[in-house]
């Protein structure tokens, strides 16, 4: 098996394709080395306020509205170079007192210490991250 991906990984987002009362964005992370490497579980996703302190820590499910693995449990997946896995970050829209005020995302690729700031665009609550799928859509049929 490759060694875990660390550094290798470059990080991006996408908006999640939602509804009316649910916005997301899809965590890619692309592997930049000429060696594979490996990558599971879920990544770390923390709601930041205006101000860059965090509000809350993504509640980890396989599954949401929007996308996960639609499996058991985490699947391990081999990136070779330029290969991407996803997580998708989701919530319910909202806007009342109950609401989180997010405006980024703090998220970390699995078993790594790394983050990266990805813009929020709706308020959120109930925040939930999803494993790492392969691919960019950040959603396993």
């Amino acid at each position: 098996m490759a060694a875990a991906c660390n550094a290798q990984l470059a990080v991006r987002s996408a908006p999640a394709q939602g509804g009316d009362s649910h916005g997301g964005v899809i965590v890619i992370f692309t592997n930049t080395a000429c060696m594979a490497c490996t990558i599971y579980g879920y990544p770390g996703a923390a709601v930041l306020d205006k101000s860059g302190r965090q509000i809350v820590q993504a509640t980890r499910t396989l599954s949401g509205y929007l996308g996960g693995c639609r499996c058991a449990t985490p699947e391990h997946l081999r990136l070779d170079h330029s290969q991407s896995a996803s997580a998708i970050v989701e919530g319910d829209n909202g806007g009342g007192d109950e609401c989180l005020r997010g405006v980024a995302i703090l998220a970390t690729p699995p078993n790594t210490t790394k983050p990266t700031r990805i813009p929020l665009q709706a308020y959120s609550c109930h925040v939930q991250v999803h494993p790492v799928v392969r691919g960019t859509a950040g959603t396993k049929h």
